[in-house]
């Protein structure tokens, strides 16, 4: 079974005609990491705030060229419009839950996070290299520790500050493809597996 590290694409030719949002979370309009929502077993749902070139907006109507992208990310943790998300492809798999997350202010759409139930270290310490940059980095899983009963997790202890990553497997990969615009958003970074 092979392992993919999901990420967003970060092209500017993608996110020119998409609006973004502050990198934070609110939970009844507290801000939070999502870790530590995680952790309490917070299933409430997210507010996040759009930003614009001269900070947030809180109406898509101020928005004049652009528009709410299909995905997003927030502390590398995806979310998918919900106009696009078709949960009926994701019943056969395991491990997921979506939880909501709204934009604060008047928007026409929101979004559904892509949550794992399963939060793991089984990163292959000895085949692993953890640099002070992403690029320079080599992330390697230990086969024994990987979750098989689940088709996504959440890695941790990989980010220095604490982080998750989103890993999926083949079959999630697939599935995420399925979706409007997959294509053109996310990228699935293979992981090697030891």
């Amino acid at each position: 079974m092979d392992y993919y590290k999901l990420r967003i694409t970060g092209e500017k030719k993608v996110w020119r005609k998409y609006f973004t949002y502050a990198e934070r979370f609110f939970i009844n309009e507290e801000e939070t990491k999502f870790t530590v929502a995680y952790f309490k077993n917070i299933e409430n749902s997210f507010t996040i705030e759009a930003l614009n070139d001269k900070g947030i907006v809180l109406n898509e109507s101020d928005f004049f060229k652009k528009k709410m992208a299909e995905f997003s990310v927030i502390e590398r943790i995806l979310f998918v419009r919900k106009s696009v998300l078709n949960r009926a492809v994701f019943t056969d798999i395991k491990g997921i839950l979506f939880n909501e997350v709204n934009v604060r202010g008047k928007f026409s759409d929101s979004y559904l996070l892509l949550n794992f139930t399963t939060a793991v270290n089984c990163i292959n310490e000895s085949k692993s290299i953890k640099a002070s940059f992403e690029f320079f980095s080599t992330l390697v899983l230990d086969k024994s520790k990987i979750p098989m009963e689940v088709d996504g997790f959440f890695l941790k202890d990989w980010d220095k500050y604490g982080g998750f990553s989103c890993i999926v497997n083949e079959k999630l990969k697939d599935t995420l493809l399925t979706l409007e615009k997959a294509k053109e958003f996310l990228i699935f970074d293979r992981i090697e597996c030891e």
